[in-house]
């Protein structure tokens, strides 16, 4: 055996040791439709799909994001997780959250539903890029999904025992893009344009309205500007703390893509007015791919976001 054939060898061994260590369903909710959990230290988990009628991102009035930052601003579980997947013709555009008065502010404001229990599972299998489709009748159509069968643990063994499987046989192709910028987008995303670029994988953005995870992060920022000598950002995101039209939140979002060319990314970036940068370690990333920013992200890669509602 050569040097490389025992180097590939002992990075399959670790891929497989580490699959142990990955996002999992615990359980459905008998009483709750709309929910699952994943982990066990987690909560609850609800999903919402939104759906554009036209070629741009449905947006939420001022009102409503007002609404948001007000009423969410001091909850722990104050965070979203949205999804960009895109695998051949599946293209869908879901948020998540373990916050169901979060998700049920949203989903009145634009064209969009709840999942239920049993969506929401095959949903999360199909964002490990391990599913393929077909169309019938005019539909596009998962070829692998679960059901609950006869009961409800089912369904949670048959989706972690699958979801390793994907990992594996994914993991050593996908590439990690992370953000390092959020610029500001005066534009709104043109869905069909992001939909129709060369490449398989899933965009996800983590946001959170927590203004205790705020204010920790310009802290961060405040202890950084002073190392760098360059307070201008800084001085530019308090201005904006301070004013009554400008929210700030903290984002973070990262590219997991099993197929794509050089020039998939940069589009991506100007379509979504967010910067990246690829991750170059494999094993670094595999406890991303494996975790999904639903359990795990690089939070050092945290940025604060300003958003400015419209005067009227």
């Amino acid at each position: 055996m050569g040097i490389n054939d025992f180097f590939h060898n002992m990075l399959d061994r670790f891929y497989i040791y580490q699959l142990n260590d990955t996002l999992m369903v615990d359980s459905l909710e008998p009483n709750d439709i709309h929910a699952i959990r994943i982990n066990k230290k987690q909560s609850k988990l609800y999903c919402i799909e939104l759906v554009s009628g036209g070629t741009t991102a449905n947006y939420l009035s001022s009102q409503k994001v007002d609404n948001i930052f007000e009423s969410f601003a001091y909850l722990e579980n104050g965070r979203l997780y949205q999804a960009y997947l895109k695998k051949g013709q599946m293209q869908r555009n879901l948020i998540f959250s373990n916050n169901q008065d979060l998700l049920s502010l949203i989903v009145k404001g634009v064209d969009g539903r709840f999942l239920e229990d049993e969506e929401i599972v095959n949903v999360l299998y199909d964002l490990f890029l391990g599913n393929e489709y077909n169309i019938k009748k005019k539909e596009l159509h998962s070829i692998f999904s679960m059901t609950k069968e006869l009961n409800y643990n089912n369904i949670s063994h048959s989706f972690n025992g699958f979801v390793k499987d994907s990992i594996y046989m994914n993991m050593k192709k996908m590439k990690v893009y992370q953000s390092y910028r959020f610029k500001n987008r005066k534009k709104p995303i043109d869905l069909s344009h992001l939909y129709s670029l060369d490449f398989d994988g899933v965009i996800w953005t983590v946001l959170e309205f927590n203004k205790e995870n705020i204010n920790y992060l310009l802290s961060e920022k405040k202890t950084q500007a002073k190392t760098d000598g360059n307070d201008e950002e800084l001085k530019q995101l308090y201005k904006a703390y301070n004013s009554d039209d400008i929210y700030l939140a903290v984002g973070n979002s990262s590219i997991f893509m099993l197929r794509g060319n050089v020039n998939v990314v940069p589009e991506i970036s100007n379509s979504l007015g967010i910067d990246y940068a690829q991750k170059e370690i494999p094993l670094e990333n595999s406890k991303y791919l494996k975790n999904t920013p639903l359990l795990l992200r690089d939070s050092y890669f945290d940025s604060i976001i300003t958003i400015m509602l419209p005067k009227n």
